[in-house]
């Protein structure tokens, strides 16, 4: 056999577009300019995959591409692009609607054009994956099709070969199995409520949280704002044994038919190889120059490998026989900020690195390193781990986005300042909490939907009893709202408090106005009991030195100053009574 002695060679035997007309793959190139709207291109077979005979503008066809996409993978598609938006590169499997055909099954991949400079151009493929999903149900000998005519009609709603089809009606919950995997779970046979069989196959800790998904609120999630739920959880198997699957509810109108699909897709294996994943990933992506600086760090030895590092705002030693400690100062001259020096100090400990590797722990921080003209830029220093080694970590210097920078000034400024920080929608009687500590008993619930019960018990536990009533009314929410409006969306009470020890604490709450339209309020509680003993003091002393002044240090009784007062406060209460005789 003769080998191809080059590239050229293989590319002369291949004929590209031959092969490509037989996977039915078209191209196509989608541009977001500045300004105007969207523009589609595609190549003939691209024209032909999506049924269009006839002249469109660039304009016109990403309309025609667009409104057909099933309304309720929309949201599905629109994240696509914002991450292609973004420099990810993305893959995306949907329902269509054909001009001829009806419903077909696509499959997109993309990634965008970093050439185009007038906007974001997105380039990618588009391949019609109808005939092999439908041979993929005909041939499948492991699922059981219990109603073939209604498989037949949700089909544009689930694209990957799942586990479990299950419809559920809107109103009473009721649930009926359109098809499952006969090697691995039980039939459902009778229709019975979706609670009866969440508790008797969901696992006993993922049950709630699977209830919360058919709850009153999560059901105006799907039903009225047309959302697809997902959910992972541990479900039980024919051999009584639990697996772990994502489940997807969303709601479908079809004919005069109303109702909620509920999807189960085993990911067993992505959850027992997500861990070793993200790792390998995150390695993967230092290495094609994600990151402004990358370090190797040795635990056993100390040694630091700098294997990058660029950018005023990351400059290290080259030197690769410094020792760890020999590194820092290079890091410190660049950081203005005290308390973030001592950070990067404790971030930077050997132990704390050793401990860090041992658990394989998630861990960041967020710094402001000097750039040219004494302006700062956010940097994220970020170690990654390698499996099965506990002697080496990757220490990774990359830029923070701009939600990464204001979650880390929250965290910094906001959280750390306070007790505790909630978000609370009066509307809607909602609360969650966003900081706080877990073990403080003086803590209200971490998320709710009856905030003014839960503001009444957590002020009759922890609340001084003088205090109770006061805080009680200044936190109603009609209260709430009234002197909100009253003081331009601002106010404060302050109360006391029993903490953990059974002493007396000084707090301060603070409401704000987050949305006045909606009445979204940001509530926050702060410790000022240093103030609050400071001010009782000062005045504990002022009455001291003001009775010391009207009384005799000898005799106690008031002296001339004292007597002196006396008399014009009696003259004075009693001006209308007392004459001269």
């Amino acid at each position: 056999m003769e080998f191809l002695k080059n590239q050229d060679m293989l590319m002369d035997i291949i004929d590209k577009t031959d092969i490509i007309s037989k996977m039915k793959v078209g191209f196509w190139v989608i541009e977001y300019p500045e300004e105007g709207q969207p523009r589609m291109y595609g190549d003939p077979m691209m024209h032909l995959i999506m049924g269009n005979d006839k002249e469109m503008s660039p304009e016109e066809m990403h309309q025609f591409w667009f409104e057909r996409i099933d309304s309720t993978y929309v949201q599905m598609i629109e994240e696509a692009i914002n991450n292609l938006k973004k420099n990810y590169t993305t893959e995306a499997r949907y329902p269509w609607y054909h001009p001829k055909k009806g419903w077909t099954f696509v499959r997109c991949g993309a990634f965008r054009d970093e050439s185009y400079k007038a906007g974001v151009r997105i380039k990618g493929f588009h391949k019609d994956v109808t005939e092999q999903m439908e041979l993929e149900i005909r041939e499948d000998d492991k699922h059981k099709v219990v109603d073939l005519k209604k498989l037949k009609m949700y089909s544009p709603y689930f694209i990957e070969m799942c586990d479990e089809l299950f419809e559920i009606d809107a109103v009473d919950l009721t649930i009926r199995t359109i098809f499952y995997r006969k090697d691995k779970y039980s039939e459902i046979t009778e229709e019975t409520d979706i609670f009866s069989v969440i508790s008797r196959f969901v696992h006993p800790d993922d049950i709630q949280k699977v209830e919360a998904v058919f709850s009153e609120r999560g059901l105006t999630q799907i039903v009225e704002e047309n959302q697809i739920v997902k959910i992972e959880f541990r479900t039980k198997t024919r051999f009584d044994t639990y697996t772990w699957v994502e489940g997807k509810a969303l709601y479908v109108k079809t004919g005069n038919l109303k109702k909620i699909l509920f999807i189960t897709y085993d990911i067993e294996s992505k959850k027992q190889m997500s861990l070793l994943a993200k790792e390998k990933n995150a390695i993967l992506d230092a290495f094609i120059n994600l990151y402004k600086a990358i370090l190797e760090v040795d635990l056993l030895t100390e040694k630091v490998q700098v294997l990058k590092t660029m950018g005023v705002q990351t400059q290290l030693y080259q030197d690769n026989t410094l020792q760890l400690a020999d590194q820092l100062p290079k890091m410190l001259e660049q950081l203005d900020i005290e308390s973030e020096r001592q950070e990067l100090l404790e971030f930077f400990e050997i132990k704390h690195l050793k401990e860090m590797a041992a658990l394989k722990k998630e861990q960041s921080l967020d710094l402001r390193f000097e750039k040219e003209n004494k302006q700062f830029e956010w940097i994220q220093i970020k170690i990654l781990y390698l499996p099965g080694r506990e002697d080496k970590i990757y220490v990774v210097f990359g830029n923070s986005d701009k939600e990464h920078v204001l979650n880390s000034i929250a965290e910094k400024f906001v959280y750390k300042n306070s007790d505790w920080f909630y978000y609370l929608d009066l509307k809607n009687d909602y609360f969650i909490r966003y900081s706080g500590n877990a073990d403080e008993h003086t803590l209200p619930p971490e998320e709710g939907w009856d905030y003014r019960n839960a503001m009444i018990e957590y002020s009759k536990e922890c609340v001084v009893s003088e205090d109770q009533d006061w805080v009680i009314a200044c936190m109603e929410p009609e209260y709430m709202i009234n002197r909100l409006d009253k003081e331009d969306g601002e106010y404060q009470i302050s109360f006391g408090v029993s903490d953990d020890m059974g002493g007396y604490r000084r707090k301060e709450i603070v409401c704000r106005y987050y949305d006045e339209e909606n009445k979204i309020v940001l509530v926050q509680r702060n410790d000022i009991t240093e103030d609050y003993d400071y001010k009782k003091s000062q005045e504990e002393k002022l009455a001291l030195v003001e009775r010391e002044a009207q009384e005799d240090a000898l005799t106690g009784t008031y002296n001339r100053t004292g007597g002196q007062r006396l008399i014009e406060e009696y003259l004075r209460q009693n001006q209308h009574t007392q004459n001269a005789f």
